[in-house]
């Protein structure tokens, strides 16, 4: 992380789970030396498990995090009952972020969770676990507007890549992708 910071170079680091996040926050808190991170874009892919102490860090940092989404839909259930338990709840707090003025953005690993950034968006505003028989609620308190969850997965996400310039709203000049849907 020094080595990249010094070099002036954005960095998307791989962070999954909570002590893993704060082995990163740890890094990036050592390489950055007092500066924030929000010019450079740095950011943290996967983010998961980010209890309040870990998204005030990285607001202070300015480390922006992208949700693995899926994780909630496809995994959540299992994460739940099987894994992670109660510690499920601060999966993937994309709420609690936007509550931070946070610069969010939403995510799939293709052969982890399926892709797509409609499915994202669903998966962000109903929190829904999938292989939940009684299609239970995962933190309730976490679930995002569908306006919240446009603006995630389209000017969030060009904003984070440093690539707002060609994508991620609708401005002459720019390019882009409609989808129409019917309902």
């Amino acid at each position: 992380v020094q080595t990249i910071v010094e070099k002036g170079w954005p960095i998307m680091c791989h962070s999954n789970g909570d002590k893993a996040i704060k082995l990163t926050l740890d890094a990036f808190k050592i390489a950055l030396k007092g500066e924030s991170g929000i010019k450079k874009r740095h950011r943290i892919e996967h983010c998961s498990l980010a209890d309040p102490a870990t998204l005030e860090q990285m607001c202070d940092l300015g480390i922006s995090p992208s949700f693995l989404m899926g994780h909630v839909g496809y995994w959540g259930y299992t994460f739940k009952n099987a894994i992670f338990c109660e510690k499920a709840n601060i999966l993937d707090v994309a709420q609690s972020a936007l509550k931070k003025n946070m610069c969010i953005t939403f995510h799939t690993d293709a052969s982890v969770t399926p892709m797509g950034p409609l499915r994202l968006m669903e998966q962000s505003i109903t929190r829904i676990m999938e292989e939940d028989p009684d299609k239970n609620v995962l933190n309730k308190n976490e679930t995002v507007t569908p306006e919240q969850a446009l603006k995630i997965v389209t000017n969030n996400a060009a904003w984070q890549c440093h690539a707002e310039k060609w994508v991620g709203s609708l401005e002459e000049g720019k390019m882009a992708d409609y989808v129409i849907l019917a309902e």
